[in-house]
């Protein structure tokens, strides 16, 4: 969604500097760029110009200088020091006049065409022009919302949604680089937040960032607009947690003077869920009172329901899970259904992907993102809720990422042995090409042969006599001593071949 948001100028500019920033340090063909925007060959050395510009204006000249070879028709993205590139993506974003007026909805009022033409400094053709594709835009990534275009534009739509939408916004823009609020600083979120540290929020968390911006879009949003309430949101049980939940309703009341009384607790257990339903089990597998004595999830089953969802990850494990992981997992499991129960339809939108980044889209994962869709599709969707049943892609990322991905890679990952045979030394090979690569996998390298080798990975020749000596048939790679993109691709489609081949033998045994 993001770089929907940003004007075609922008984009382009923004389209060729992360590609040669990808490639920095090389020369790259112009035709490469030309071909990668559809644009003519002028068209691209004019945008190369625009962005050895914008380095100057940004000040980046200690860090990147962009060299125009276009006697040679190539140019090259010479990095000096390391930095992140979407330090150009948030410039090119302010100065988007798309995303300034997506930023202008973030307030719950009605604007007149009049009072955007002179905040933003643009023609009443532009604005309407650029309503018209926001509509869009919006609506592709959250069907349950609505802007409005006439002469009072206003975004409508489920509330929860509207934040969450400029919350992964917001926080994928601006990052840790640059606070866009002005209404509250960074340190009086920490402020509020550090009355709950402790029993409810960890600071620096894995979601501290996603946090901090969901606090202060409710903060700006709730003087006018209010979340719905619902039953399900966190209450406070021991006295530990009444101490922090009064404190925290009070530095609210300070810091958001112009909430209404009767929306302020609602608002105060809205933001607490949600900080609840983002961090737990990322840290341990301890829960808050709350999923244990709250009478209405008591009413839905909802920890019973949890440990038999738990029990179905169970099933697709390789080995037994210890205490202390089916702990975490459980913990894990809460957060994900909690969240149904507490966004609701906000879950069935596009923008969750700014939270949810797919996992699916690591190279050459089909194989098993296939066999995982297959097998999670037909078994654990017929015993969904029919409320969760309505949640099933949602749910469908988060199980495989938390089988794939958070939990002891043992437990979902045959262990794959390889044998490596290099020119130089087996070991500067396995750090070259197997270092990356290896970590979506669990893999041991053998010192020696020996007979449950499953590949063998070389950057050498090896003859058909050589291979005789071999017991078996083991699939042999052959890489480069260079860098090789092709290398890494060939290596990605092998080791999921292999690990998908050897999980379901071993599932097929039990």
């Amino acid at each position: 969604m993001i770089l929907d948001l940003m004007d075609t100028r922008y984009l382009r500019r923004y389209l060729i500097l992360n590609h040669l920033h990808m490639n920095q340090n090389q020369s790259i063909e112009l035709m490469e760029l030309v071909k990668l925007l559809n644009v003519s060959y002028p068209t691209v050395k004019k945008i190369v110009s625009d962005i050895k510009l914008d380095i100057q204006e940004l000040n980046y000249e200690e860090y990147v200088e962009l060299i125009d070879l276009f006697e040679q028709n190539k140019v090259m993205w010479y990095v000096k020091k390391n930095f992140s590139a979407t330090v150009f993506r948030l410039h090119y974003l302010e100065q988007s006049y798309r995303f300034q007026l997506f930023s202008l909805f973030i307030e719950p009022k009605e604007w007149t065409l009049s009072e955007i033409i002179k905040k933003l400094n643009i023609s009443y053709a532009v604005v309407k022009k650029e309503l018209s594709y926001l509509k869009k835009v919006i609506y592709s990534h959250a069907n349950t919302l609505t802007l409005k275009n006439d002469r009072k534009p206003i975004l409508l739509g489920e509330e929860i949604t509207i934040r969450c939408m400029y919350t992964g916004v917001f926080q994928q823009v601006y990052g840790a680089y640059k606070w866009p609020f002005l209404f509250i600083s960074t340190h009086e979120v920490v402020e509020i937040l550090s009355v709950l540290e402790g029993l409810i929020y960890r600071k620096f968390c894995p979601r501290f960032l996603t946090i901090h911006y969901g606090l202060a879009i409710s903060l700006l949003r709730a003087k006018r607009r209010s979340v719905p309430d619902n039953e399900y949101y966190w209450k406070p049980y021991t006295i530990e947690e009444k101490q922090a939940y009064d404190a925290f309703t009070l530095m609210l009341r300070k810091k958001g003077a112009m909430i209404n009384a009767d929306w302020l607790k609602v608002e105060a257990d809205f933001i607490i869920s949600g900080i609840i339903a983002m961090s737990i089990g990322h840290d341990d597998g301890r829960l808050p009172a709350f999923f244990t004595e709250s009478s209405k999830l008591k009413e839905l089953n909802f920890l019973r329901r949890v440990d038999a969802k738990l029990e179905t990850i169970e099933k697709y494990g390789l080995r037994k899970m210890t205490d202390e992981e089916r702990e975490t997992t459980f913990a894990r499991l809460v957060g994900v259904f909690y969240q149904i129960a507490i966004y609701k339809k906000t879950l069935q939108q596009r923008i969750i992907d700014l939270y949810v980044h797919h996992p699916f889209e690591f190279p050459s994962n089909k194989e098993r993102e296939r066999t995982f869709y297959q097998v999670f599709m037909s078994n654990s969707s017929v015993n969904l809720s029919s409320e969760a049943a309505e949640y099933i892609e949602y749910l469908c990322v988060a199980y495989y990422k938390i089988l794939f991905f958070e939990l002891n890679r043992q437990l979902f990952h045959p262990k794959i042995r390889i044998y490596v045979i290099s020119n130089r030394t087996p070991e500067m090979l396995v750090s070259t090409k197997l270092q990356m690569i290896g970590n979506y996998f669990n893999i041991e390298i053998e010192k020696c042969f020996c007979e449950e080798i499953d590949l063998i990975v070389t950057d050498m020749a090896l003859s058909s006599n050589f291979k005789s000596f071999l017991s078996r048939r083991i699939p042999v790679i052959h890489m480069s001593e260079g860098y090789c993109a092709r290398d890494n691709e060939l290596l990605q489609e092998m080791l999921v071949k292999i690990a998908d081949s050897k999980y379901r033998k071993i599932k097929n045994r039990k």
